[in-house]
C-alpha cells in the first residue's frame, strides 16, 4: 500500500518511517518501556525519556487531562524536540517511578505499593508535575497500607511530610489504637489493653517529617494510653479500616484538626523612637537620613552612614534607592525628598536592628512573658540574617542564651536552625532539669525536621535515667519517661533538680571553656534532700528535713557520665 491509497503525504509518511526505524533500534537496545507504553498500536505522539534511557510512548492527550504541568508544556511550540520522528520529553525519573506514575494515569493494573517509603518518589514526582490523580491514588494505597503494622510509622511520617491528610488521620490512629491480648477475650476485656506501638518507636522516615507532625503524634498517644480511650482508639481504627472502599473527603466532611501552628500574634504598637524621628534628625543633612518604612506603617528616620556601615545588604539597596515624588506620602525635608526603603519586618523589630546599627549601648528587649521576649529575639534575628547586620546576630544569640534556663525547648531548636552547637548544648542541658510542663509546642517545630527533636528527647531521657541510677534518695521504680506532659515527675523536690543542674552547667561551661580543672568540693553541698527515704544510710536533720549523704565523688562521676552522653 503506498503513501497516497493510506492518506499520508510524503512528509508525513517519512515521519512514520523514521519513528518505526527508532522504535525498531530502541527496542533491540533494551531501551524501550514495556507494554502498554511500547507504541504496540502505533498511535502514540509523545515519548518520555527517563533518567535511566527507557522510551516511553505515551499521548499527549492523556498528558493534557492528567497534568496542568504538561498542559502548559504541550501548548509551546515543540520546535526544540521536534525531530525526525516522536518528540522526546526527558524527564530526571527513572524508569520504575515513571512507569508507576503512567500505569495510574492509564486505566491499566499499576503495582501495589507494600511500603510506604516506596511512595516518596511518586510523591515528589506528583508535587513536580502536578498530578492530583497520583497523589489520591497513593493516599488510597497509605489507607490499605495501616492494617500492617510494621508500616504504620512510616505511612505516618511520609504522609505528615506531604500533607495527605487523610492518609495522616488513619495513620495516627494506627499507631495510637489498643488491643485486648489473647488471654484477656473473656469477662475483663475492657480492662485488659495493650499498646500495639511504644511512644518511643521511631524509623528512619520520621526522622525527615516536620517536628511539628511528631509533636502531636506524642501528645495524641499521651492522652489515649488506658482504660476506655484505649478501647475507643481501637473501634476508631477498626471504623477507619473496616471497609475497603475508600473516596477522598469532601469539604462538608469533618476532618481531624491537629493543634499544629499557632496564629503569630500581631506586634504591639510601637513606642515612637526619638532616635529615629525627623526631629531626631534635624541637624543631618538630607543626604544623610533615610526614611525606612515598616510594614506596619511605621516610618523611621535613620543616618545612611551608619546604616551603610553596619549592613553591606542595605549598603546596596540605598545606592539602588532614588528620591523621588512619584511615591505619595515620601518625607521632604528642606525642600528635597528623601530615599525611603519599604521592608517587610515590622517597625518594632527594624527598631531594635537599627538602634543595634548605631555605636550605643544594646537595646532591651521588652515583653510581658518569656515567650514574648524570645519571639521578638527571633524575629530580630531573622531580620540581622537578612540585612547581614553582624552586632545584631551577637546580641540575638546572647538574648538566645540568657533564655535558654526558661525557655529550653524553643531555644534548642533556634540553635539548631541557625547551627550554634554550643547554645544546642546548653539548652538541652536545661531541658533535663525543667520542673513545669516540659512537652509544649513551639513555632520552630514547623521549620525543622523531628531528628533533632528526637535526639532531645532521647538525651533528656538518658540524663535523666543517669540521674536516677545515680541518686541514693531514688526509689526502685520505672525510668525517666520519654515524652510526659505530667509537670515535674522526675525530681523529689526543686533543691534536687537545682543541684544537679548547677553541677551539670558547671561541667558543661568548664567543657566548653576547655579548662580541664576540678571544681572545688566545696562549692556544692553534697547532700539530696529526701523525705524519709526507705533505703537511706546515713542522714542528717536540719530543721526538721531528713537528708541522704551521698559521697562528692560519686556526684563527681554521674556529672562526668553526663557529659559524655551524645546529643
Amino acid at each position: 500500500m503506498d503513501s497516497k491509497s493510506r492518506g499520508l503525504t510524503p512528509e508525513g509518511f517519512r515521519s512514520l518511517y523514521m519513528a518505526s526505524v527508532e522504535k525498531e533500534k530502541a527496542v533491540a537496545e533494551g531501551n524501550i518501556a514495556l507494554p502498554p507504553f511500547d507504541n504496540a498500536s502505533g498511535d502514540a505522539d509523545v515519548v518520555l525519556r527517563s533518567s535511566d534511557g527507557i522510551d516511553f510512548y505515551v499521548h499527549k492527550s492523556t498528558l493534557r487531562i492528567a497534568s496542568t504541568f504538561f498542559a502548559t508544556m504541550l501548548s509551546l511550540p515543540q520546535a526544540d524536540l521536534a525531530g525526525p520522528g516522536l518528540p522526546v520529553i526527558p524527564v530526571t525519573e527513572d524508569s520504575r517511578v515513571l512507569n508507576h506514575v503512567l500505569r495510574i494515569l492509564y486505566p491499566v493494573h499499576h503495582p501495589a505499593i507494600t511500603k510506604a517509603v516506596d511512595a516518596i518518589p511518586l510523591l515528589h514526582a506528583a508535587e513536580k508535575y502536578q498530578l492530583p490523580s497520583v497523589t489520591l491514588a497513593v493516599e488510597k494505597s497509605f489507607v490499605l497500607l495501616c492494617h500492617m503494622q510494621s508500616q504504620v510509622l512510616d505511612a505516618y511520617a511520609v504522609a505528615s511530610s506531604f500533607k495527605l491528610d487523610r492518609a495522616e488521620e488513619v495513620a495516627s490512629s494506627a499507631f495510637l489504637a489498643s488491643c485486648p491480648t489473647q488471654a484477656e477475650y473473656g469477662e475483663n476485656i475492657d480492662m485488659h489493653w495493650r499498646q500495639l506501638h511504644r511512644i518511643d518507636g521511631i524509623t528512619p522516615a520520621m526522622l525527615t517529617m516536620p517536628a511539628s507532625s511528631y509533636y502531636n503524634l506524642l501528645k495524641a498517644y499521651q492522652r489515649l494510653t488506658t482504660g476506655r480511650n484505649a478501647r475507643t482508639g481501637y473501634s476508631d481504627l477498626m471504623s477507619c479500616m473496616a471497609s475497603q472502599r475508600w473516596s477522598p473527603p469532601r469539604d462538608s466532611e469533618p476532618r481531624l484538626v491537629w493543634p499544629t501552628r499557632r496564629s503569630r500574634r500581631h506586634a504591639s504598637p510601637l513606642v515612637r523612637d526619638q532616635l529615629f524621628t525627623l526631629e531626631g534628625n534635624k541637624d543631618s543633612l538630607v543626604k544623610e537620613v533615610v526614611q525606612v518604612r515598616a510594614s506596619d506603617g511605621t516610618d523611621l528616620y535613620a543616618n545612611v552612614h551608619f546604616v551603610r556601615f553596619a549592613s553591606p545588604v542595605m549598603a546596596e539597596m540605598l545606592s539602588a534607592a532614588v528620591p523621588s515624588a512619584l511615591d505619595g506620602d515620601q518625607a521632604v525635608v528642606g525642600g528635597e525628598y528623601l530615599r525611603r526603603l519599604e521592608l517587610p519586618e515590622t517597625g518594632e523589630t527594624l527598631s531594635t536592628l537599627l538602634r543595634l546599627c548605631y555605636p550605643m549601648p544594646d537595646p532591651e528587649v521588652s515583653g510581658p512573658s518569656i515567650h514574648e521576649k524570645v519571639s521578638k529575639v527571633c524575629a530580630l534575628l531573622d531580620a540581622a540574617l537578612k540585612y547581614k547586620v553582624q552586632r545584631a546576630i551577637s546580641f540575638a544569640k546572647q538574648a538566645c542564651v540568657r533564655a535558654a534556663e526558661e525557655e529550653p525547648l524553643r531555644i534548642y531548636l533556634v540553635a539548631t536552625k541557625h547551627g550554634w552547637k554550643d547554645v544546642v548544648r546548653l539548652a538541652a542541658m536545661f531541658a533535663v532539669y525543667g520542673t513545669g510542663p516540659p512537652e509544649k509546642y513551639a513555632e520552630e517545630m514547623e521549620e525543622l525536621p523531628a531528628a533533632p527533636y528526637r535526639r532531645l528527647l532521647v538525651y533528656r531521657q538518658r540524663c535523666r535515667n543517669l540521674i536516677l541510677s545515680s541518686r541514693a534518695s531514688s526509689p526502685k521504680g520505672p525510668g525517666a519517661s520519654y515524652w510526659s506532659d505530667v509537670e515535674g515527675t522526675q525530681w523529689t523536690n526543686p533543691e534536687e533538680s537545682a543541684l544537679w543542674r548547677a553541677l551539670h552547667k558547671q561541667a558543661l561551661e568548664r567543657e566548653l571553656s576547655a579548662q580541664t580543672a576540678d571544681s572545688d568540693p566545696e562549692e556544692v553541698d553534697p547532700t539530696i534532700c529526701a523525705a524519709d527515704d526507705p533505703r537511706d544510710g546515713t542522714t542528717a536533720t536540719r530543721l526538721g528535713i531528713t537528708f541522704v549523704k551521698c559521697t562528692h565523688r560519686d556526684i563527681m562521676l554521674a556529672v562526668d557520665d553526663l557529659i559524655k552522653i551524645p546529643l
